[in-house]
């Protein structure tokens, strides 16, 4: 009983939200990865076990350990070489960088349309990954948007 109330204890959460504050996003870090998007109270996806699969590197004990958290806001325009649809995009968001011990990291970010992620690494040498992992469940509610 000890091992397991340490286990469900060492468990970390971040949260970050849109610029427009419609979408949430929590983080959590345990053994392995997971982000819930929810929009305007209602739980929209769950992605689960989010990992990536690297020759020779243990992925799931690096993310054990955080090494440095960061959030930003970022509002800017961005003007398209060739313009298809808009000649200037607004490119808003909020993010979390996450740096596990390891070389890796994580970076989150919240649109006020949707949410992205993405890892990052910082080894001297090159690595081969092997594959990335997610299992994901959407729940599928009318909501107005």
């Amino acid at each position: 009983i000890c091992l397991l109330l340490a286990q469900i204890s060492s468990a970390k959460e971040f949260n970050l939200s849109s610029p427009d504050q419609q979408i949430e996003v929590v983080l959590s870090l345990d053994s392995n990865i997971g982000i819930l998007v929810i929009h305007k109270s209602h739980e929209i996806v769950r992605l689960n076990d989010i990992s990536l699969e690297v020759e020779g590197e243990d992925f799931n004990s690096a993310i054990s350990k955080t090494r440095k958290v960061e959030t930003g806001t970022i509002n800017r325009w961005i003007y398209p070489p060739i313009k298809e649809r808009y000649s200037r995009i607004n490119e808003a968001f909020n993010d979390l960088t996450i740096r596990f011990r390891g070389d890796y990291g994580l970076i989150v970010r919240a649109f006020n349309d949707g949410i992205a992620y993405r890892f990052q690494t910082f080894f001297k040498d090159s690595l081969v990954i092997g594959r990335e992992n997610m299992r994901r469940r959407q729940t599928w509610l009318r909501v107005a948007m």
